[in-house]
């Protein structure tokens, strides 16, 4: 397997304070790899349930081999988006 930073798409640059987290550079879910990114997508749901943010996922194909858990109850007023 070639490493991570051959694998990334190319970067994205958002303004300082945008709450944008990029999922490829910042949590390994890259596309088109053919690897599961379940478990780096659920870490940073995990991380951002509780505050604004944007999930930024780079065009391409995500694997998953399990659903991402989202509690709704433990997010309270924030909120979390999938922008991609």
């Amino acid at each position: 397997c070639e490493p991570l930073e051959d694998r990334l798409v190319p970067s994205v640059e958002f303004p300082a304070g945008a709450n944008v987290v990029n999922m490829p550079a910042q949590y390994g879910a890259v596309p088109n790899d053919g690897l599961d990114d379940t478990a780096a997508v659920q870490r940073a749901v995990n991380d951002y349930t509780a505050r604004d943010a944007i999930l930024y996922f780079p065009d391409g194909v995500y694997d998953f081999s399990a659903p991402i858990d989202y509690a709704l109850a433990q997010r309270g007023e924030r909120g979390l988006w999938l922008q991609g």
